[in-house]
């Protein structure tokens, strides 16, 4: 007699949120001794209805962490997001990702390092970045962390035992531009750094007028990931036209193609998978000493081809010549 396979459930990660930051608020609440009345705040921006991220009991749930000043967010700051969720590969099985912004004081102290003028004017409020994220970068698959970074790790812990107690397994996997990663550095969890050839101090090179990765310190050596890119989730397959172009601007660094053809969304589809699949192989790299349990690992996403220049990615070409900015039609 065959087993019977086990039910694979699914759940809307909001409701785990949710929970997860009623408890933490309500012990912020007692421990200052202030009146509670409970954590309302939606997660994810309901933007015409579309579908949030679903949690899946037959695989790891992986969660994107974006830590920064993010003073003010900019296209700059969605591409290296959009670039991190979107093509990092399916076996990872990302569903969401959380955006995790610094307090005020660390945005002044980052503009005084910087040897700028402190003027307050300089520095937004952690709820007027968020409201820059949410109004100007609409998405149904990144949150807004509302809380300090302290806050925001003992927010990781909560949710996870939540989920776990559930049967949904969750890891969070911090996203940073390559700009903050060096090839001296070793970093705990799994790292996804992610940006252009120019600001990567760990790209080099090569006499043959190719590029070519340095070992990262304690790493193994850089390998290419072995499979296709996976644009098809769900969350993308049932987002309006407005988010996949959304998406599709993002991943052109603000380059706007044409768009030719009576049905529109599947045009906005596939050219959303050209500008992925034009983009090159994965790249990663493990540290010996990773496991399951404690992963150690950085994937290299770039935002645009190594052989291509920011000249021609402005005017939605590839190296090939082709354009991933015309569909059929």
């Amino acid at each position: 007699m065959e087993a019977k396979s086990k039910e694979v459930k699914l759940e809307p990660l909001d409701h785990f949120i949710q929970r997860a930051m009623s408890k933490i608020e309500k012990d912020i609440h007692t421990r200052s001794n202030t009146p509670y009345h409970g954590y309302t705040n939606p997660s994810f921006p309901s933007i015409d209805n579309q579908r949030t991220p679903y949690l899946r009991s037959d695989q790891m749930n992986r969660i994107l962490l974006y830590h920064g000043c993010f003073n003010p967010p900019h296209m700059e700051h969605k591409t290296t997001l959009c670039h991190s969720f979107l093509p990092a590969g399916s076996n990872l099985g990302i569903i969401a990702a959380i955006i995790v912004l610094a307090d005020d004081q660390d945005c002044m102290r980052k503009q005084k390092k910087a040897g700028k003028e402190l003027r307050m004017s300089l520095v937004l409020s952690r709820e007027q970045r968020i409201q820059i994220w949410n109004d100007d970068m609409p998405s149904n698959w990144h949150w807004c962390f509302p809380r300090d970074y302290e806050t925001m790790d003992l927010f990781e812990v909560e949710l996870s035992k939540m989920c776990k107690k559930s049967g949904y397994d969750i890891e969070f996997v911090s996203v940073s531009g390559v700009d903050h990663f060096h090839d001296t550095d070793v970093i705990s969890g799994g790292n996804i750094v992610c940006g252009t050839k120019e600001r990567a101090t760990f790209l080099r090179k090569d006499g043959s007028g190719g590029w070519t990765l340095n070992q990262a310190s304690e790493y193994g050596p850089w390998n290419d990931l072995e499979e296709e890119y996976d644009t098809r989730t769900d969350i993308l397959l049932e987002s309006s036209e407005e988010l996949l172009e959304q998406n599709l601007i993002a991943l052109n660094q603000g380059a706007i193609p044409e768009y030719r053809g009576e049905n529109r969304r599947q045009i906005l589809s596939t050219c959303l998978d050209k500008a992925i699949s034009r983009l090159g192989p994965i790249r990663y790299c493990v540290h010996p000493k990773n496991t399951k349990t404690k992963p150690c690992w950085v994937r290299f996403m770039l935002k645009r081809p190594l052989d291509m220049s920011e000249a021609e990615l402005s005017m939605g070409g590839t190296s090939s010549g082709t354009s991933p900015g015309t569909g059929p039609g």
